[in-house]
């Protein structure tokens, strides 16, 4: 390596000497000096990343080559042997390791999906490059694209970047470019219950790598496959055992992807915590986007059934026979296509927790079904005479008034009955304005973008515009804002969102009430800018009703005598003087 930097060094001596300024073919040169100084700077930085002579990193023998220049591993085996203890991680580990070795990968590293969906944390970490560590877990930093992990995850199969220099998704990616990542391959991890709960990630980077190749990539498809059994098998070892964890640490984590402040969210989250410790079923209630499956997630792991599975059935598809047969399991022949046994959802929860989204749109049957497994907690599959005991808490979410609908005979009074022993109603964010800036930027800082290229600020106009907006989707509608702003101020070049930015539509802001516009505006804003606030705000107000105070007073959320001060305050009284009582 060393000799050869010295080569490229001559080249730039030599060329350098041969330059003449007034030679037509100066340019040229200069170009010849430029390539052969960008090479050698490629060729120090690898040599930067080699160990001391005195030391001996632990680095993940690469398989050995054969005669006919391939790698082997196309039919690499995976055989862990016995792990060196009975926890996720130790498996991991170790599964990160062989990986690593088998497919000649330069980083390899075992995740956990986080409640949120969205961050990852890391369980095993190896390498064959010493850049990146001697093999051990030594540190928490993720260095991979969030968004191929993401990817992988959400669409429940590999995702796989055979080059990515020459791949116009990535070659501007900084997450990928600035790491010299040649070659991505990320596979989900997927638990017993059909869930997501982590992804295998490897890669190979620098200008000497190879990338993977097809029979790698089929290796490490099997690899992943039988890591994931392994895996599965020590969550299961390990679930019950809390010893040496503190509950304040516990709560602390499955309560952290909620994000917010104000009191009304951490109300939330104490009885949330005060729930998680009994066995009894709680209904969620909310309107859409309020987070219910996070706060389901972190009852689950909150509570001393948190080793079991969490089993999450979707309403709107437990229709008819299908809707009985998810709930119940079936038993092989039991009808045409059950071709072999299957539990149903509260065997698969045994122990742990069954969480039944969009529960009011469950049909007849599916209520049925489910009144049956909730007391006394006895189910009998399908095809079979026998029923068995099964012990899981039942977490149920709905956007819709459950109690009006059992009124109107649409749902099963004695099945709401015994789901809403506990009811935990979570506040929409018209509620919690407070937590609205805090929720926006943690999801502008989630976003794939470059950080130096990423928005910082909000104008003011555009404050004043997300401050007033409705947000029917609660905090689904906001991440999808911050999202759009986000790329939208990217590509006009500026770190300053607009309002135009968040939403292209041409219409005015809405108009906010008294209270919310006292809060959310006049009292953060500074004591210069209060009275140009407050003139506005009445402008708005004046053009939407008509210049009637009767109607603004009703739309707006305050008394007369209120408004007649404030028009005084703002100096507005001659654009009020004919307004109607």
């Amino acid at each position: 390596m060393i000799s050869r930097a010295a080569d490229v060094l001559g080249v730039i001596d030599r060329t350098a000497k041969e330059i003449d300024p007034d030679a037509p073919h100066v340019e040229e040169s200069a170009e010849r000096i430029q390539a052969s100084s960008r090479q050698l700077r490629l060729l120090l930085d690898r040599a930067r990343e080699l160990p001391p002579p005195d030391s001996e990193p632990r680095r993940v023998a690469p398989p050995e080559r054969r005669s006919d220049g391939s790698d082997g591993a196309g039919e690499a085996r995976f055989e862990i042997g016995v792990p060196r203890g009975d926890r996720p991680e130790q498996v991991a580990q170790d599964a990160a390791v062989k990986l690593a070795g088998s497919i000649e990968a330069d980083l390899v590293f075992v995740a956990e999906l986080d409640s949120d969906g969205e961050s990852f944390r890391q369980l095993g970490r190896a390498s064959s490059h010493p850049r990146h560590g001697r093999g051990d877990r030594a540190e928490e930093t993720i260095e991979a694209s969030r968004g191929i992990l993401r990817n992988a995850c959400r669409n429940r199969e590999p995702e796989i970047v055979v080059d990515a220099w020459n791949d116009a998704r990535y070659q501007r990616r900084q997450s990928v470019t600035s790491q010299n990542i040649r070659s991505v391959m990320a596979a989900p991890l997927i638990d017993r219950g059909g869930e997501v709960f982590g992804v295998i990630y490897a890669d190979r980077r620098g200008i000497a790598c190879k990338p993977f190749g097809a029979s790698t990539r089929r290796a490490f498809e099997r690899l992943v496959e039988s890591a994931n059994d392994l895996i599965n098998d020590a969550r299961e070892r390990s679930g019950g055992d809390r010893s040496g964890t503190d509950l304040a640490e516990i709560r602390l984590r499955a309560t952290r992807p909620i994000l917010g402040d104000s009191e009304t969210i951490e109300e939330a989250r104490q009885l949330a915590a005060a729930f998680a410790a009994t066995h009894a079923p709680v209904l969620i209630t909310g309107e859409r986007g309020t987070g219910k499956e996070l706060f389901a997630r972190a009852l689950h792991e909150m509570s001393p059934w948190h080793g079991g599975r969490l089993v999450r059935l979707q309403g709107p598809f437990l229709v008819g026979d299908t809707g009985n047969a998810e709930i119940r399991g079936w038993k092989k022949g039991a009808f045409t296509g059950a071709i072999e046994s299957q539990p149903g959802a509260f065997e698969q929860a045994a122990d742990g927790t069954v969480f039944i989204d969009e529960v009011a749109d469950l049909d007849p049957k599916a209520q049925a079904a489910l009144l049956v497994a909730l007391d006394p907690g006895v189910v009998r599959r399908l095809g079979e005479t026998e029923s068995r005991m099964v012990t899981a808490r039942v977490i149920a979410a709905t956007n819709r008034d459950l109690h009006t609908l059992a009124a109107e005979g649409e749902f099963r009074r004695d099945l709401l009955d015994r789901l809403s022993a506990l009811e935990l109603r979570l506040p929409p964010l018209r509620e919690r304005r407070s937590d609205l800036l805090l929720l926006f930027w943690q999801f502008v800082a989630s976003t794939d973008l470059p950080l130096e290229s990423r928005p910082d600020s909000l104008s003011p106009d555009a404050e004043r515009w997300l401050m007033a907006h409705p947000l029917e989707g609660n905090v689904r509608e906001l991440k999808n804002l911050a999202t759009r702003s986000c790329v939208m101020a990217t590509y006009r070049g500026s770190t300053t969102i607009e309002r135009d930015d968040l939403a292209d539509d041409g219409k005015p802001a809405p108009l906010m009430a008294w209270p919310q516009f006292r809060r959310a505006i006049l009292d953060a804003a500074p004591p210069e800018e209060r009275d140009g606030e407050l003139g506005a705000w009445l402008e708005g107000w004046h053009a939407a009703t008509g210049g009637s105070r009767k109607r603004m007073c009703e739309q707006a959320c305050l008394s007369d005598t209120r408004l007649r001060t404030l028009i005084r305050e703002a100096g507005a009284e001659t654009s009020w003087a004919s307004a109607k009582g």
